[in-house]
């Protein structure tokens, strides 16, 4: 008769059930698996929405990994545009959507901005390609509306992230830049104060070079399982 119990060492025996201690290694070592990946998958499921919110370009940029994508919109000219338009570098694509025609404002390519035509208007920023995990960029207030300063400013991620800022002075052009553990697939831009217009520049599309949570719970379950490993080696 086989004493053998889950969890205890079966050592060599005849069992008439036909478990052999190889196969008892066996059921083991694919249990612990299994629990590993259930461990693992409820890790990467609580930590699916990290995102951390920069309002410093510089802060932000240094968690980008080679290969982001900046769209200045200085291809763009000084007019009515469509109602939608599409970027694509570095591997990513992405398009801005609006209500109304967008437009291409500036005196040259190096002062381009992309605005919307109406006060009542949104802008969508919507990230189709690439898998991006890190968006930033300049959002404010249209200059020719006179860029006043105490105008709200809303943005708000795909899971529901939310920021929310005051423009200081007339000429602010403040920077807000999110990394995410997972895609991030669209970004959409308000200002609930009408009579001003939204309008943004320097749109930065990549990957966060940081590890995510996820990644930090993958390796602590491979090193756990190393360590099951190790200790039925000694028991050996």
């Amino acid at each position: 008769m086989c004493n053998y119990v889950f969890g205890d060492d079966c050592g060599i025996c005849t069992c008439p059930r036909g478990i052999e201690p190889v196969t008892v290694d066996l059921v083991r070592t694919t249990t612990a698996i299994l629990c590993l990946s259930a461990a693992l998958g409820l890790s990467q499921g609580a930590y699916s929405a990290v995102v951390t919110t920069y309002t410093d370009a510089a802060a932000f940029q240094a968690t980008l990994a080679a290969g982001s994508y900046l769209e200045d919109f200085s291809s763009l000219q000084p007019t009515a545009l469509a109602n939608s338009l599409s970027f694509t570098g570095g591997g990513f694509v992405f398009g801005v959507a609006s209500s109304h025609p967008l437009w291409g404002e500036g005196s040259s390519a190096a002062t381009m901005i992309l605005t919307a035509s109406s006060s009542a208007d949104t802008l969508t920023l919507s990230f189709s390609g690439g898998a991006p995990t890190a968006v930033g960029g300049n959002f404010f207030p249209d200059p020719l509306m006179g860029n006043a300063a105490g105008v709200s400013i809303s943005l708000s991620l795909n899971d529901g992230t939310g920021y929310s800022f005051t423009s200081i002075t007339g000429s602010d052009w403040p920077f807000v830049g999110f990394t995410s553990s997972t895609p991030i697939t669209s970004l959409t831009f308000a200002i609930p104060k009408t009579g001003d217009i939204v309008a943004i520049d320097n749109i930065v599309v990549g990957h966060s070079a940081i590890p995510e949570p996820s990644t930090y719970a993958l390796f602590f379950g491979l090193g756990a399982l190393g360590l099951c490993a190790w200790r039925r080696r000694l028991k050996r």
